[in-house]
């Protein structure tokens, strides 16, 4: 149903808001996080931005669910209060890039981890999913949109 490829990735460090929430508002994040950065000037050329997922919406109460809304961030970029920096994961990844409005993504981690990832002879790895956004929504149409969703894989 959609196209996986597997990728080793390095580690990258990430400085952000942590979230607790519906995921579909997790904007109300990126939206505190835009201002921060936006106002701290904390923006450098090719930054990426990111979400992480911390637990699965089909099983966890709304209420009890954990992200992370995040930009990419070299060493020199400060991560000041109420800024907090972690990181992605280095290692094999599960790739996938979805085309489409974000209510849609559910439907395609769903596919990802119930058929994909059974089938792939892989194992997700201890570290969550996450969220790289390939374009931005505030100047592109939902059918447009690019979201790259990439699950962290235990070594073979």
């Amino acid at each position: 149903m959609y196209d996986v490829n597997i990728m080793k990735l390095a580690p990258m460090r990430i400085i952000g808001l942590p979230y607790k929430g519906s995921y579909t508002e997790i904007n109300q994040a990126f939206n505190e996080l835009y201002q921060l950065v936006t106002t701290r000037q904390l923006f450098r050329p090719g930054t990426l931005v990111i979400a992480i997922f911390y637990d699965d919406p089909d099983v966890t109460p709304v209420e009890k669910l954990r992200a992370f809304a995040a930009i990419s961030a070299p060493v020199d970029v400060p991560a000041e209060s109420p800024l907090v920096e972690r990181s992605t994961p280095g290692g094999d990844h599960a790739v996938l890039v979805f085309k489409g409005p974000y209510a849609g993504l559910h439907a395609a981690y769903k596919w990802l981890f119930e058929a994909w990832l059974p089938d792939s002879g892989r194992t997700m790895g201890d570290a969550p999913p996450y969220e790289i956004y390939l374009n931005d929504p505030s100047n592109t149409s939902p059918s447009e949109l690019l979201t790259e969703i990439r699950v962290p894989l235990n070594e073979i």
